[in-house]
C-alpha cells in the first residue's frame, strides 16, 4: 500500500489519499476507487 504522509491540513484529503483508496479497490479487483472520475474529482458521498 502507498505511504501518504499528510504535513498540511490545508491539503484536500480526498486528493492525497486517492492512490491509497485506488490501491484498496485494485485489492477488490476493481481498476480504481470508484469514488473518483476518471479525472480525479471526488463522486463519492
Amino acid at each position: 500500500m502507498p505511504e501518504a504522509l499528510i504535513t498540511d491540513y490545508g491539503v484536500n484529503l480526498k486528493s492525497a489519499l486517492r492512490p491509497v483508496f485506488d490501491t484498496v479497490w485494485n485489492a477488490a479487483g476493481w481498476p480504481r476507487s470508484m469514488n473518483f472520475d476518471e479525472n480525479g474529482v471526488w463522486v463519492g458521498e
